[in-house]
């Protein structure tokens, strides 16, 4: 009899220990696409991602500058220009040539204009890229008779620049770019 309880309880205690959940294999993947994003800023045409977190134009100015500096450090500069075609506009700029846009506190744009393994398009494009590779990434067109150097876009709200066969800048949102 005492060797059926212990036969029973070793059995329970077995049972226990395999029923804790391991995690899905669909949970896994997305803890890693998590981590892998850790550290990361995705350029988009409507904002930033920064560590998996999404910041559209539009978002409060310390909100957005607070998780840029956990990953780039603390900001080179912070200017004015008054004389921008949009209005008045500030700006911060972080070490690697990345730029921030805000009108009334508020995001407005990006620019960068140094390569940064950091600082990419979710398929990949930066600084640097390139034109092979540019010229193939979804939504890329040639701007026409840019005053600013070859310019293209990539889909509708997204540009950049190719200088000696790489890409120089990537930019979207409100720039104060004098054409």
């Amino acid at each position: 009899m005492v060797g059926r309880v212990i036969c029973a309880l070793a059995l329970a205690v077995l049972a226990s220990s395999c029923t804790a959940e391991a995690p899905s294999p669909l949970e896994r993947e997305a803890a890693s696409v998590e981590a892998s994003e850790q550290g990361k800023i995705n350029l988009g045409g409507s904002g930033l991602t920064v560590s998996g977190t999404e910041y559209i134009f539009s978002t409060e100015r310390a909100r957005l500058e607070t998780a840029l500096i956990g990953i780039l450090g603390e900001p080179e500069a912070r200017l004015t220009n008054q004389e921008c075609g949009a209005g008045e506009m500030q700006f911060t700029v972080f070490n690697g040539g990345f730029t921030v846009n805000f009108q009334n506190d508020r995001f407005v744009g990006w620019f960068t204009d140094e390569a940064n393994d950091l600082v990419v398009t979710e398929a990949g494009i930066g600084v640097g890229t390139d034109r092979a590779a540019a010229t193939s990434a979804a939504g890329y067109a040639e701007v026409d008779g840019s005053t600013l150097g070859e310019e293209f876009a990539l889909g509708e709200r997204m540009g950049g620049f190719i200088e000696d066969d790489r890409v120089s800048g990537l930019y979207a949102g409100t720039n104060c770019f004098f054409r």
